[in-house]
């Protein structure tokens, strides 16, 4: 039995798909008890509560404060949880033209979907949502990139505790990029060539084809 799709439909006050609120407010689907996958990305800062975030099969305890990153085509639901409460920060991949950092730090802290913060980077964290909130409530010039900007700032702080290494050179980017193509292959949408998924990557496909041999001893086709 396929799982259910959830894709990113809320009223747009910017060019691309992009929500910033809590759970209340983005209705129950934000926190099903069901497992479900999703088109887009998603970031939750968990203020409080109990009960489990299960992805891909695997339980991560909520011990708020802690901030959670989903990934495009994973699954998960949130279990047993009780007096949850937290804001979501929901986009698609057009959101991150430009933005490759963004991007790699998002896969980064999706390998490790649950980070606890500490009580100041909470309160940071907490602060960065909130002008997030703000700037997408009332759109200006530019308030794509200044959420862009914040967003980028709010993966760093949560990767610094994750003790997520940056981008490495060699091996290890040949490594972070099979992974990539492991989650762009995950996502729901029909069968692609190795092309394509390198053209999406922006590396060429002999090389593509390197790096998942390399991290996995298949090819990216088989």
């Amino acid at each position: 039995m396929s799982l259910p799709l959830h894709r990113l439909t809320v009223p747009q006050s910017l060019p691309v798909p992009f929500a910033v609120d809590t759970f209340d407010a983005l209705g129950p689907l934000s926190h099903a008890p069901f497992p479900h996958r999703h088109t887009f990305y998603e970031v939750v800062l968990i203020r409080a509560g109990a009960g489990t975030h299960v992805v891909d099969l695997a339980a991560y305890p909520l011990r708020p404060p802690q901030l959670a990153v989903v990934l495009p085509g994973r699954t998960h639901h949130w279990q047993d949880t009780s007096g949850l409460d937290g804001r979501l920060v929901l986009f698609g991949e057009e959101f991150l033209a430009g933005c490759p950092r963004v991007r790699e730090l998002l896969h980064l802290l999706g390998r490790r979907p649950c980070v606890t913060l500490d009580r100041a980077t909470a309160a940071e964290a907490a602060a960065i949502v909130a002008r997030m909130r703000r700037e997408y409530a009332a759109p200006d010039a530019d308030s794509l990139g200044a959420l862009q900007a914040y967003l980028h700032i709010l993966l760093v702080k949560a990767a610094r505790l994750a003790e997520t290494p940056p981008a490495a050179t060699g091996a290890g980017r040949r490594a972070e990029l099979a992974a990539r193509f492991a989650d762009l292959a995950a996502r729901p949408g029909g069968r692609r060539t190795v092309a394509e998924f390198a053209a999406a990557l922006g590396v060429s496909a002999g090389y593509l084809g390197e790096a998942v041999r390399e991290a996995t001893g298949h090819s990216p086709a088989s």
